[in-house]
């Protein structure tokens, strides 16, 4: 496990090589036993996700562990995976982000957190949007050898992208709109779990409430409107756009504008 900490454009925390390879057998077993169609699960009781999900703002495979498993902490390989690593290295996830300098990481009390895994493969993606909750962890995962292009985390507000590597975490405020760039596969490689995942863990300071939910749904209304095109339009141009610049370091300004819907 490599941490390193960044305080550019905005705070995050990039953690490379998270997962052992015990911990890394314990949560492929796992995700190749969930990622099946008829096992994504949303929460009916979400309405922030199922509008995000109405609205055409993302489409991929999810699945919330809090609502496949009474107790994930006992039955789910996952945050036994997460728990074992930080263990074994002498720290604790809490304890990592607060080693961060930055004040919105130190000065936090921190009370729950949500996991959700996502899949993407064949032109999959997610346009801008913030997560509920103060603190979100993306780690990334997938097989080799790779059999993908794009996938990319954007945050279009400051025109940066983060290179996708598996097994590679990156920590950041929740209130930092992010998107995510398509992901293309070659027609024989699709449906056989070889696309790119990502367990979001979301953390709180405190339960989730009703006001806070409302406005960050608002907010995923906003971004999805300020485009005229359709949601075929999009996936489309998004396509493109991930096999023109998935290879290239640099970021045009106006194509990252484009491509996440900013005006």
């Amino acid at each position: 496990m490599k941490i390193e900490y960044y305080d550019d454009e905005f705070p995050y925390i990039i953690i490379n090589d998270l997962f052992g390879e015990k911990e890394l057998e314990l949560v492929w077993e796992e995700l190749n036993f969930l990622c099946y169609k008829h096992k994504s699960a949303i929460n009916p009781n979400d309405h922030n996700s199922l509008n995000i999900r109405d609205s055409g703002l993302v489409e991929r495979w999810e699945c919330f562990l809090n609502y496949i498993y009474t107790s994930p902490e006992r039955f789910s390989n996952i945050p036994k995976a997460y728990n074992d690593t930080f263990v074994n290295h002498g720290k604790d996830l809490l304890r990592v982000i607060k080693e961060h300098g930055h004040w919105m990481f130190q000065e936090t009390k921190y009370y729950d957190i949500s996991t959700l895994l996502n899949y993407y493969e064949g032109g999959d993606f997610y346009s801008p949007h913030i997560d509920m909750g103060h603190t979100t962890m993306l780690h990334w995962l997938y097989k080799e050898p790779k059999s993908f292009n794009g996938g990319e985390l954007v945050f279009p507000k400051y025109k940066k992208m983060i290179p996708l590597e598996s097994n590679k975490s990156i920590i950041f405020p929740a209130c930092i709109a992010h998107a995510v760039i398509p992901v293309e596969m070659e027609e024989e490689d699709l449906n056989k779990k070889m696309g790119r995942w990502c367990i979001s863990n979301f953390i709180s300071t405190n339960k989730k409430s009703d006001e806070v939910e409302r406005k960050v749904s608002e907010n995923n209304k906003r971004v999805e409107t300020v485009s005229n095109r359709t949601t075929e339009e999009t996936r489309l141009y998004n396509s493109n756009w991930a096999k023109k610049h998935v290879n290239n370091n640099e970021l045009v300004s106006n194509e990252i504008k484009k491509v996440v819907w900013i005006p």
